[in-house]
């Protein structure tokens, strides 16, 4: 960086008069090219004709006149980064509070069709792992009870069970093959807050009204 001309004096170099500049010298280190920040500076007074001169003390320089406003892209980089991704952090707990709003009052008001994905062994007398995922789907609601159909495969790892959801196997008749599963109202409530229930889905049943078709 550049920061103004001096005024002259003799210059060692060339053995003449000469105008002085002073300078800074900065490295910038960086991860990846997106975390980025100042490493290193050096002020110098250089000739203006063989920029040659002297090395300058950091402090002194900056006691005179203030520290260099070197460009916040190579010097503060890393704040924007650490801002975007705090930023993500709070859109996500937002989201994380509307879903369990939303799961809370699903739990609260199960109906037919609701999907729980859910640790299945601890609603089993006797499981055969710590953690077996699945999908759970209410087939009906009676009373203060509630009914699901429970399905034929169980998996170690909750993200194969949300690919069953994904991926459209729920529909596949042999799915949902295991026995019944009966719980009180009451404590199907309660299974989101004790960890066995992960979400709960309410597709959208279709439209048979014809309200949302096309007039011709």
């Amino acid at each position: 960086m550049d920061l103004g001309p001096q005024g002259s004096k003799p210059c060692p170099a060339c053995e003449r008069e000469r105008g002085f500049r002073l300078v800074l010298q900065y490295k910038v280190s960086h991860l990846w090219y997106v975390f980025k920040w100042l490493s290193d500076k050096q002020y110098g007074l250089v000739c203006e004709v063989c920029n040659r001169g002297e090395k300058l003390a950091t402090q002194a320089v900056e006691a005179k006149l203030g520290k260099p406003k070197i460009p916040a892209s190579s010097s503060k980089a890393w704040i924007f980064v650490v801002a975007g991704i705090a930023c993500m952090i709070v859109f996500g707990l937002v989201a994380g509070l509307r879903n369990g709003e939303q799961y809370d009052a699903y739990l609260a008001s199960p109906q037919k069709g609701d999907l729980y994905l859910a640790n299945l062994s601890s609603l089993l007398k006797r499981p055969q792992s710590l953690e077996m995922y699945g999908v759970l789907r209410v087939r009906r609601v009676d009373g203060d009870r509630v009914e699901f159909d429970t399905p034929s495969v169980a998996y170690d790892k909750m993200s194969r069970a949300q690919s069953d959801m994904r991926g459209g196997q729920l529909t596949d008749a042999t799915y949902f093959e295991g026995d019944p599963l009966a719980l009180p109202r009451s404590e199907v409530a309660a299974l989101h807050k004790h960890g066995v229930v992960r979400s709960v889905e309410r597709p959208m049943k279709p439209d048979l009204t014809g309200a949302g078709q096309a007039k011709p």
